[in-house]
């Protein structure tokens, strides 16, 4: 496993450095462990996909905010729709939220979704609006005066 005396001899070992007899030391280790089939490694891809049967009919995804099954436009989905008055998701009165038309999330198409009305959160939004405008006015003041 490691190499001999005369090994190292033969390297000529005694004219190295310690590190060099080190590495060789650990080529000698490593010897034939290289790299055994861990993928392409970096950047080469994973390949294309080969369809094995190119003669198979394939299934067309229909656009978004159309329902697969009987081809009409999804009521979610549709934004001409006004969705004022209208009962949540789950039977709740109108008066309880509003429906909103905005996505989840970034590149995700938009739909109607249904928040609740929080007495908390609009408290602290009419707080905020109210400080701000109190240190508008007084900054308005402060320039004036």
């Amino acid at each position: 496993m490691f190499p001999s005396a005369k090994e190292l001899e033969a390297l000529g070992a005694g004219s190295m450095s310690t590190e060099a007899i080190a590495s060789l030391v650990m080529a000698a280790l490593l010897k034939g462990k290289g790299k055994k089939g861990f993928g392409k490694g970096k950047g080469k891809g994973k390949g294309g996909k080969r369809d094995k049967d190119p003669d198979r009919e394939r299934i067309v995804q229909p656009p978004a905010g159309i329902r697969h099954d009987t081809g009409e436009k999804s009521e979610r989905k549709d934004g001409d729709i006004d969705m004022t008055g209208r009962p949540g998701p789950h039977g709740e009165d109108p008066s309880e939220g509003n429906w909103v038309f905005e996505a989840k999330g970034k590149g995700l198409a938009k739909r109607w979704k249904w928040k609740k009305i929080d007495p908390v959160r609009d408290a602290e939004r009419a707080a905020k609006r109210a400080r701000m405008e109190a240190e508008e006015a007084l900054k308005a003041a402060e320039t004036a005066a």
